[in-house]
């Protein structure tokens, strides 16, 4: 989001800038850290409601992009042929 940028039917009165969108990204972070931090390994593998993954599996997923560049992350889909899965 670039800096003063406003939400979709907001008036121009409250810009929303950068740093308060990654406050509320590092504070999700934080709650949801605290949310997995007692799952013991059983509770790690109980299928999610995304069919035919794990916890694990969505936590995974949601985490990867936390550390790819947007550059990283195109090479990647180029190199897969714009595959969304793994195969």
């Amino acid at each position: 989001m670039s800096e003063g940028a406003f939400l979709p039917g907001e008036r121009r009165r409250n810009p929303i800038t950068n740093r308060d969108v990654w406050t509320v990204v590092h504070a999700e972070r934080q709650a949801l850290a605290a949310d997995l931090a007692g799952l013991d390994d059983d509770r790690w593998a109980t299928p999610s409601l995304c069919s035919a993954w794990s916890v694990r599996d969505v936590l995974a997923h949601m985490t990867a992009t936390a550390k790819n560049t947007p550059t990283a992350f195109l090479g990647k889909k180029i190199g897969s042929g714009f595959r969304l899965t793994g195969a």
